[in-house]
């Protein structure tokens, strides 16, 4: 019955740990925490704003990763690079932030 009781609990963690997994170039790990390329032009950056969103055990998720978030954070106008930044733990916690530079 012990064996039953955890065998069900390992197969529940990974059906539910996939639902965490933030979207990366690098791929799905325990631990993941990337900062990846998006876009880049000629502009120049005098100013940086950043937006982020979050999921929770694959029951709670929420927040605004967009670009016009961060923009507006910022207070920019022209963009002239946008960063993505990836964080995962343990399939728990995963949180997606979108790094906006320029004036």
């Amino acid at each position: 019955m012990k064996k039953l009781v955890i065998g069900l609990l390992l197969l529940t963690m990974t059906a539910l740990g996939g639902c965490v997994s933030a979207p990366s170039q690098m791929g799905a790990a325990l631990f993941l925490s990337t900062t990846e390329p998006v876009n880049a032009t000629n502009g120049t950056a005098t100013k940086t704003g950043e937006a982020c969103g979050y999921n929770v055990l694959g029951l709670v998720a929420g927040g605004d990763f967009s670009i016009e978030a961060a923009k507006k954070k910022g207070g920019i106008t022209q963009v002239a690079t946008v960063d993505k930044t990836v964080t995962n733990t343990l399939f728990v916690f995963a949180e997606v932030c979108t790094k906006v530079s320029g004036s």
